[in-house]
């Protein structure tokens, strides 16, 4: 035992290993710095002591179970851990081997591998790998969805390609025979018969402008979009927009443009927000965000007083247009997240991602698009820029 002693002092301080020996009655016998500096302590002190005088009794008690196991002969490998009074608990993996004296124990040799940093680095990862697998999944959903919607879409828009089609045809015949109609009534002579007549055919001249305004409306948003950015009057994006959504607006809402309030006839209105864009995706991303506004508009109990104002600017080279309605504001918990995919708060389960294709196509655009509340007035508002046009 002395021989060994006297060999392992030589060595057991160049080693950056924690290295202790215990003697028969399991008492530090020995140890290199590493292993002092595992247990902050001097060696003077560890040398003739226990584990008892270092540890929590609970972890003493560990410790010198499996100490005394050891008597037999065989070797030892376990992972436990090592609190010192004071310090953050450390992962350790003890080696141990028994030492012989003429076949009686003598005491035992242990080795103490900090693998705290490791456990954790390890543990770190799973979680990493396990998080990473789980976005992965999610994005694997979302572009599942998305081309589920996509296909939806399309099928709408050969669907509504047909319908207008097949609209238009009849719709021109009913042109030409109103105007017909139209010309008969004028040589009429003059008569209380000629001014009801007169009247009523100036109704079905509106009732067809109005229906051949829609039919326009859908062609333009529902042909073959061109990924071609072309000079686009951002104002008649809007009312090509408001057209085909009227059929809500005006049971739920009055709609001004500019403070004025909309009629099918501001078509005819000329503008000076021109910008480079593809005109109908924009046209998609205003039927997005104004859909949005007239569902949250739906909820509230029947009310004279909704409204929904578009306000178009011209700020620093851009076209600021705000959307805003006073259908009570945006949940504040919602806002941060309104554009993410699959983020919905409609009665009706929607899917929660059309205020993201919104956002898509305007920063598609070069623009840029936020969602605020304006808690004075009980309004959401939506507020895009896209670039303006230089002649």
């Amino acid at each position: 035992m002395k021989e060994s002693l006297q060999f392992l002092k030589t060595i057991l301080d160049v080693i950056p290993i924690a290295i202790y020996v215990l003697d028969e009655d399991f008492k530090f016998l020995n140890c290199n710095s590493a292993f002092a500096q595992q247990l902050k302590q001097p060696k003077e002190e560890i040398i003739g002591a226990s584990w008892s005088k270092f540890i929590p009794d609970y972890l003493s008690y560990i410790y010198d179970k499996k100490d005394k196991q050891i008597r037999d002969g065989t070797n030892q490998k376990y992972r436990e851990i090592l609190e010192i009074d004071g310090y953050r608990a450390k992962i350790m993996i003890f080696h141990r081997a028994a030492l012989f004296e003429n076949e009686v124990f003598d005491g035992l040799v242990g080795v103490m591998e900090d693998v705290t940093s490791k456990e954790e680095y390890e543990f770190y990862m799973s979680k990493k790998i396990e998080s990473t697998v789980e976005e992965v999944r999610e994005k694997e959903r979302e572009l599942r969805e998305e081309g589920i919607q996509k296909a939806k879409y399309m099928a709408i828009g050969k669907l509504s390609a047909g319908i207008t089609h097949e609209i238009n045809t009849p719709l021109t015949y009913l042109k030409g025979n109103v105007e017909m109609l139209d010309l008969e009534i004028n040589y009429m002579d003059d008569s209380d018969a000629k001014h009801r007549m007169k009247h009523c055919s100036n109704s079905i001249v509106d009732g067809i402008f109005r229906i051949s305004n829609i039919i326009e409306s859908m062609r333009e948003v529902t042909q073959r979009t061109s990924a071609i950015s072309e000079k686009t009057d951002i104002y008649h994006t809007l009312v090509t927009s408001l057209i085909l959504v009227q059929h809500r607006t005006k049971l739920l809402a009055n709609v001004y443009i500019n403070n004025h309030l909309f009629t099918p006839d501001d078509t005819q209105v000329k503008s000076e927000f021109i910008s480079k864009v593809q005109q109908q995706r924009v046209e998609q991303a205003w039927i997005i965000i104004l859909n949005n506004s007239l569902d949250e508009l739906e909820k509230l109990e029947e009310s004279s007083d909704s409204y929904i104002y578009i306000d178009l600017n011209i700020v620093d080279e851009n076209i600021v247009i705000h959307i805003r309605d006073n259908a009570g504001g945006i949940d504040e918990e919602l806002l941060p997240t309104i554009f993410d995919t699959f983020v919905s708060n409609k009665f009706n389960g929607g899917l929660g991602i059309g205020l993201d294709i919104a956002r898509n196509i305007i920063e598609d655009q070069r623009g840029s698009v936020r969602a605020y509340n304006d808690k004075s007035k009980s309004e959401a508002i939506f507020e895009v820029k896209l670039p303006l046009l230089k002649e």
